[in-house]
């Protein structure tokens, strides 16, 4: 049995900024027995830079492309091009807010075909330009105190 991210409803509070928002592997997990899942998710997440496609996912799951997307509508509730999606946004999020990498990068870390459309993404998802999720999240990193030891 391997753990996995994913969302819950207590991670996408409205109340919260959107960069809180995003689902975290310590905070979000899920216990996914399904071998051909786990092959999946495991594949998605080790090539998430590169240009793949559900067809991909499926060939490496070992399952016919229906198959897969029956396998993560019932085990995730959504498609694996939303997963895909998710992942790469939320390696996006996470290199945004801890490295001071130019957003090309950023984008081609995180799988995005361009940094046009990591913005796209970033703006209908959370709201905000990759520059100016930047500025947000290290602003309310900066307001954070320190933690207990």
């Amino acid at each position: 049995m391997l753990m996995f991210s994913a969302p819950s409803a207590s991670n996408m509070r409205l109340a919260t900024p959107a960069w809180e928002r995003m689902p975290t592997p310590t905070t979000d997990t899920l216990a996914i027995e399904d071998a051909a899942m786990t092959r999946a998710l495991r594949f998605i997440r080790s090539n998430l830079a590169k240009p793949i496609q559900v067809p991909d996912v499926a060939r490496h799951a070992g399952l016919c492309r229906r198959a897969l997307e029956q396998r993560f509508k019932e085990w995730l509730g959504r498609s694996p091009a939303a997963e895909i999606r998710r992942v790469r946004l939320n390696h996006a999020v996470e290199l945004l807010q801890r490295t001071s990498l130019p957003i090309s990068q950023v984008a081609e870390c995180a799988g995005f075909g361009s940094p046009e459309y990591l913005s796209s993404v970033l703006k209908a998802q959370l709201g905000s330009a990759p520059m100016d999720f930047r500025k947000n999240a290290r602003w309310e990193s900066s307001r954070q105190p320190p933690a207990d030891r």
